[in-house]
């Protein structure tokens, strides 16, 4: 897993990505759904690298919090020659901070909408990878 920057010459907004191979797909759903639900095992290595990556590229926005009914359009998972993709923009962070921040407390704090259509879209995208993933167990 890693975070990048993938536009940011001749547009508006800095343009972010968090680029997973198959291997880390199933650690992503994992939050997104521990975030919602408080249920299931989450490495916390993945959520410290995530923080830590979002700080280190995105800067000081990773930590400021999201204008109020910022639009969460644009916020999206795509596959890309065989690496899965989370875009967003640089005004957009603070809602996928949210996320990963809600591991601490669950279903608080985030965007739930935002998340349950970024799980529907990983599942969609990589079923096979996600089909029999066990939430719970470890």
């Amino acid at each position: 897993m890693e975070i990048a920057e993938t536009a940011a010459c001749g547009i508006s907004e800095r343009k972010f990505a968090i680029m997973c191979e198959d291997d880390d797909l199933p650690e992503i759903y994992r939050i997104m759904h521990y975030a919602e639900t408080g249920v299931g095992h989450v490495e916390e290595d993945m959520v410290d690298d995530i923080k830590s990556q979002m700080e280190y590229i995105v800067g000081p926005e990773a930590n400021e919090e999201p204008e109020e009914g910022l639009d969460t359009e644009g916020i999206e998972w795509k596959e890309e020659d065989g690496e899965y993709h989370l875009i967003f923009s640089q005004s957009q962070v603070g809602l996928v901070m949210q996320i990963v921040n809600a591991v601490e407390t669950p279903g608080e704090g985030f965007n739930r909408d935002l998340n349950a259509r970024l799980m529907t879209q990983i599942k969609e995208m990589a079923p096979s990878l996600l089909d029999n993933l066990p939430i719970i167990n470890r």
